[in-house]
């Protein structure tokens, strides 16, 4: 690949008249990478960023470490991806394709996965604080340990979706869907200072241990959701405020 990459070079240099350094390589190894990505790339350790790989096809690639950060990502196909470790901070992910794949411990920070399909992703220990999570499908997804700070799921799926040990504060789930069907949403011990519940479906969510500092849950459904041990503090429930914890 990189010899292709020389030859284009000296082709341009010759045609053009052009010395070396005004020839843009990196632009040139993106361009080539975009238009030539395909479903089971090797692509873990490369700087794409900046990148245009909106409705392509990397499904089951390998991205382990790789730099997408303020990336075209709109429509792409990545279910099965391994992106342990990747940076996508400011990235267009809206309507990604992300199913079953592996983003754990990947940068998301300030990125847009608005309207996704995340079922069963592995966002364990990532940093998604200021993510854009609107209306994505997250069934079943793992968020354990990962900095969710300011992240947006307003009228996100999170039917089965575990954040344990997650840091959520200031985090908004205004009629987000985190309601039981065969298991419980996994929320103990997530620190919830600050977010924002309002009219979400928590039903029989386990938020044990949980600390609620703050935290909003105007006209959230609460029916059989476990709230043994959590830390209430300036706490806005159903039913009023609560203080036990201040």
């Amino acid at each position: 690949m990189k010899l292709i990459i020389l030859s284009i070079i000296v082709i341009l240099q010759f045609t053009l008249k052009v010395s070396a350094d005004q020839v843009d390589v990196q632009k040139i190894w993106k361009t080539i990478i975009g238009k030539q990505a395909h479903e089971g790339s090797i692509l873990s350790g490369l700087d794409l960023s900046n990148s245009n790989l909106s409705r392509a096809n990397l499904s089951e690639s390998e991205l382990v470490n790789t730099n997408l950060s303020n990336s075209n990502l709109k429509y792409l196909n990545c279910k099965l991806c391994n992106l342990r470790g990747a940076n996508l901070e400011n990235s267009d992910m809206v309507k990604i394709n992300l199913y079953k794949a592996t983003l754990e411990g990947a940068n998301l920070q300030g990125a847009d996965l608005s309207k996704g399909f995340m079922k069963e992703v592995n966002f364990k220990l990532a940093n998604l604080e200021k993510a854009n999570l609107t209306r994505s499908k997250l069934k079943s997804a793992l968020f354990n340990g990962a900095n969710l700070t300011k992240a947006n799921f307003t009228k996100a799926n999170l039917i089965l979706v575990s954040f344990e040990g997650a840091n959520l504060t200031k985090a908004n789930f205004t009629q987000a869907d985190l309601s039981r069907k065969f298991t419980r949403v996994n929320l103990r011990g997530a620190n919830l200072s600050g977010a924002l519940f309002k009219e979400a479906n928590l039903k029989g969510a386990n938020l044990t241990n949980a600390i609620l500092t703050d935290t909003d849950f105007t006209g959230a459904i609460l029916k059989n959701t476990i709230l043994d041990n959590v830390i209430y503090c300036r706490t806005k429930m159903p039913w009023g405020v609560e203080n036990a914890g201040c």
